[in-house]
């Protein structure tokens, strides 16, 4: 899984937020040494209750991102009846709009 320290964070405080602060992190892992540390140092130091920096101040969500999610849809809807809503397919569809409009503000049409 690719998340970076800063990611660490901020679902050490989401989920510290979550369970009304009771949460309990176990170290696993130590393939990368460097990597473990500074992840597991920027879990503490969200469990100690500092702040973490937001990832990034995109509002929309990428292309390729609400494909993927789609795509994923597609495979579990039989099991998820709310997936074959209308509700969802415009929630879905006003999604993949917003994307139109980041392609069309960076000249990638």
């Amino acid at each position: 899984m690719k998340v970076s320290d800063q990611g660490y964070a901020l679902m050490t405080e989401r989920l510290t937020r979550h369970a009304a602060g009771r949460c309990v992190a176990a170290l696993e892992g130590g393939y990368g040494l460097t990597v473990t540390a500074n992840a597991a140092a920027s879990t503490l130091t969200s469990l100690l209750g500092f702040a973490a920096e937001p990832l990034s101040s995109r509002r929309r969500p990428k292309r390729s991102t609400i494909e993927l999610l789609s795509k994923c849809v597609e495979v579990h809807k039989a099991h998820w009846p709310v997936l074959c809503t209308e509700e969802h397919a415009r929630r879905v569809k006003a999604a993949m709009n917003a994307t139109v409009v980041v392609r069309e503000l960076a000249g990638l049409q």
